[in-house]
């Protein structure tokens, strides 16, 4: 069904009555995009538009009417627009209608082609309103001036032709020069967009104003096209009176006596200045970083392939080095995106300041990640100076808001064509080499290697098996007893999560939780581990067993959820419980975010009646004053410290101090990892009441667990077991 949309009269303006409206035609299969434009050109006031949805209806219209613009789509069924613009333009007397083709498509391509038929401009789509009606309202003036220009030039005599009022006052720039190419006339909208005067241009050449740059190649197909009888169309760049530049859309053709001889050159120009200003705008935007004003990654991997290209002929080496700021996501939790902005600009500074090799590209990659290309390396350990470059960028410290924020980064490479002969194999072995020097050493550097690949695949491997690891009930918990030393009593103990997989096996927590926390996947498991241990602790009470508390780790992912809340007090109620059976246990890292949000999260799961203990207590790199900042009621000593309190002064020396620190705030303090008698004895004369580790068990199934607490829960009397310096997560 076709779908013709027209202004208010019921049929367009006859093209042979006198005075008549402009007739403009819209072809567009897409109603809502067709309905838009027609209500734009309704608001130019100088046309009357008329729509169809139908291109073949719409191209016999314009073949049969007298129109003064055509705006066509280009995709469009049954017939596309550059056909349609070839249709039209067949008619020789539509040669001087304007055809604008509007385009979803950036195929350039297309645009040629349709530019080779017949086309004036282009409109991407969807439209803009405001650069629609205004390129629209030049297409019409310029238009109706072509129109009178060709049809006053069979019977005007030349000085009327200069002077006429339609080419004077129409708002696209108007130029006509002799035979010879020196300007007769310019009009108004020439003298505004040049800044030059008429008596300053008439008589002078175009290159000698310097309003035409065109090149030896151009004006040789300008002449080409004038002496076959045909319109030229493109686009020029031109200066100012002032020096500035400006780009013109133009269309230039001759004007010829009787008897065919040419008598002068006529050069239509559109100030298309903005429009390019656009253009260039955008393809700074798809090559560049808005932030740090560095390359890109598409233009990185441009540059890169190109390095690729020049090494494959010449034999040489290709470097790329990763970069990665050690710790970047801590500043944006501790300080907000805008620190992270500003530290990002000043480590792009910094490395764009460093003395590096001149044909070297630094481009910013990812978020926190840059990336250094380098060409014709004949030695790895050329690489060594930039790599020690790099890393001096971050030996002084950044100030952020007038904090000073120390960090380091990380640096992965590989080569070409060792370790890759493409760039997405290239990158993607940098980051392995970069993710491998984050976890050895901050701060570090370490080269691909073939391990390091097959580490990658392992963890990848245990990703993609570990999204579906909750759905296929191969998660449990173990519980690691936490004692009195004093009496052996069992007080309360650790729930601790572990993953079999059919195929992996059982996965060490070390490699699975880091996962669930990177992907988010620790948020319904967490859910899960709580629900867990509360059905387990509620089971352990039906069978008259002594109440337990149960301490649950939880990360800074599942803090910053919104649903944490609902999920313990959903899993407390629904197994009938009270708040004090369970704890919530956090490692220390969390002590170096003190946001109102999480403050008001602890204050109210507090509030709930639940405990709170910070783990792995002097591992990181806080302040033991922010401990007042948070409801803790419990302090872990970390094994690193427990394991060597009998061999080193300063483990020991440490030890006894934050045991003491602890106590003075009323802290519960629990050693973790005791292994044996000695570290024990150590502890007990330190003041430490409670611990954790093999010397007493090793963590144990629920069930395991539950005969232990039938059998009173006393471990005074357990025997040494082998020490084991695993981890117990």
């Amino acid at each position: 069904m076709t779908t013709a949309l027209a202004p208010s009269s019921p049929s367009p303006p006859s093209p042979a009555s006198a005075g008549a409206v402009p007739v403009a035609v819209v072809v567009d299969d897409s109603i809502s995009a067709l309905t838009q434009m027609l209500n734009l050109l309704r608001t130019i006031g100088t046309c009357s538009p008329i729509g169809f949805t139908d291109p073949r209806e719409g191209l016999d219209y314009c073949l049969s009417h007298d129109v003064a613009l055509v705006v066509v789509d280009y995709e469009m069924p049954g017939m596309d627009g550059v056909h349609f613009i070839e249709s039209f333009r067949e008619d020789r007397r539509r040669s001087l209608v304007p055809v604008v083709m509007v385009t979803s498509t950036g195929d350039k391509d297309v645009r040629y082609l349709a530019l080779q038929v017949g086309a004036t401009d282009f409109l991407s789509k969807p439209v803009d309103p405001v650069e629609f009606i205004a390129r629209m309202n030049n297409q019409l003036s310029a238009s109706q001036a072509h129109k009178t220009l060709a049809g006053l030039s069979q019977w005007l005599t030349d000085e009327v032709r200069k002077v006429s009022a339609v080419v004077r006052q129409s708002p696209v720039s108007v130029m006509i020069t002799d035979r010879a190419g020196r300007i007769d006339y310019v009009n108004q909208a020439f003298m505004a967009v040049t800044g030059l005067s008429a008596e300053e241009a008439i008589g002078r050449t175009p290159a000698e104003l310097r309003v035409e740059t065109y090149e030896a190649e151009e004006r040789a197909a300008i002449t080409a096209t004038i002496e076959a009888g045909q319109e030229w169309r493109g686009t020029t760049q031109g200066h100012r009176k002032d020096g500035s530049g400006y780009w013109e859309a133009a269309r230039i053709f001759a004007i010829r006596d009787e008897a065919g001889t040419l008598t002068n050159l006529v050069s239509i120009n559109e100030d298309i200045t903005l429009h390019k200003e656009y253009e260039a705008r955008i393809a700074w935007q798809n090559n560049y970083d808005a932030l740090t004003g560095l390359p890109n990654r598409m233009l990185a991997i441009d540059r890169l392939d190109q390095a690729i290209a020049h090494a494959e002929c010449n034999g040489d080496t290709v470097a790329v080095i990763l970069i990665d700021i050690d710790r970047f996501k801590l500043v944006i939790e501790t300080m907000g995106h805008a620190a992270g902005d500003e530290l990002l600009r000043q480590v792009a500074r910094r490395l764009q300041e460093s003395e590096m090799r001149g044909d070297a590209t630094l481009a910013r990659i990812g978020n926190d990640d840059f990336a250094v290309i380098i060409p014709q390396i004949k030695e790895s350990y050329a690489l060594q100076p930039t790599l020690d470059q790099i890393r001096q960028c971050f030996a002084l410290p950044f100030m952020i808001h007038d904090s000073e924020i120390f960090t380091s980064a990380s640096l992965g490479v590989s080569l070409y064509p060792t370790d890759g002969l493409s760039p997405s194999d290239l990158l993607r072995n940098a980051h392995t080499a970069m993710t491998t020097a984050q976890s050895e050493e901050r701060g570090g550097w370490r080269f691909f290697t073939s391990e390091l690949d097959s580490g990658v695949r392992h963890r990848m491997q245990a990703e993609s098996r570990l999204r579906h690891a909750l759905a296929n009930g191969e998660l449990s918990l173990n519980y690691h007893p936490l004692v009195n030393i004093e009496t052996g009593e069992m007080l309360a103990a650790e729930a601790l999560l572990r993953w079999r997989n059919a195929d992996l096996g059982p996965v060490s927590p070390d490699l699975f939780i880091p996962i669930a926390e990177e992907t988010g996947l620790i948020v319904p498991i967490g859910a899960w581990v709580f629900e867990q241990v509360c059905r387990d602790m509620a089971e352990w009470t039906s069978a008259g067993l002594p109440p337990l508390r149960v301490a649950v780790n939880v990360s800074s992912r599942q803090l910053a959820d919104d649903s944490l809340i609902g999920i313990v007090s959903g899993a407390l109620a629904a197994n009938g419980l009270g708040p004090e059976r369970l704890e919530i246990e956090v490692t220390e890292r969390l002590l170096l975010d003190r946001s109102p949000r999480t403050l008001a999260l602890l204050n109210e799961l507090r509030a709930m009646g639940l405990r709170f203990s910070i783990d792995d207590f002097g591992t990181g790199y806080s302040s033991m004053s922010y401990l007042t900042s948070f409801p803790f009621d419990v302090l872990k000593v970390d094994r690193s410290f427990v394991s060597k309190v009998t061999e080193r002064k300063q483990d020991a020396a440490l030890t006894q101090a934050i045991i003491a620190m602890a106590r003075s705030l009323d802290l519960e303090v629990v050693a973790e990892g005791v292994e044996t008698q000695e570290q024990l004895d150590f502890l007990r004369r330190t003041g430490c009441t409670f611990a954790q580790g093999y010397l007493f068990s090793r963590p144990m199934p629920a069930s395991a667990l539950a005969e232990r607490l039938a059998g009173r829960g006393s471990f005074t009397s357990s025997p040494r077991p082998k020490p084991n310096s695993a981890s117990a997560h």
